[in-house]
């Protein structure tokens, strides 16, 4: 089961830190936040669309393993320049240790269909009045 911290969510100062949960491992959290957010702006500018940016970064915790796993999920909105965020198509989740993406084609396959589909959704809904 995934873990939210929300504490840390809040941005920790110091970077970087460590977490100790019971009966686990201390777990070095070396990538902050906004680390994390600009990995993962490079990987959809390039891979997938000039058209999304990233979100505001949540820590996770997955302890599912031997070994517990930190992550930060960082959130993947598709913008217009129209209308700024259009919305949210996805994830991508960034090793807290490494660094390291955790991407794949699916992933991209989910993006750009999430994004499809948004921008269908946005396409039926009425233009408001110029102000």
């Amino acid at each position: 089961m995934q873990t939210p911290v929300e504490s840390i969510t809040r941005e920790p100062r110091n970077f970087p830190f460590q977490i100790r949960l019971a009966n686990q491992p201390v777990v070095p959290v070396n990538i902050d936040p906004h680390a994390a957010s600009r990995r993962v702006n490079g990987w959809v500018g390039n891979e997938v669309s000039y058209m999304m940016r990233s979100g505001t970064p949540e820590l996770v915790i997955d302890p599912t393993d031997l070994l517990t796993t930190v992550f930060w999920r960082v959130p993947v909105l598709l913008t217009s320049s129209k209308i700024g965020t259009v919305g949210e198509v996805g994830s991508v989740d960034v090793n807290a240790q490494t660094g390291e993406l955790l991407t794949s084609q699916s992933l991209i396959d989910v993006l750009t269909a999430n994004a499809t589909r948004l921008v269908g959704h946005n396409a039926e809904a009425p233009t408001p009045p110029a102000a």
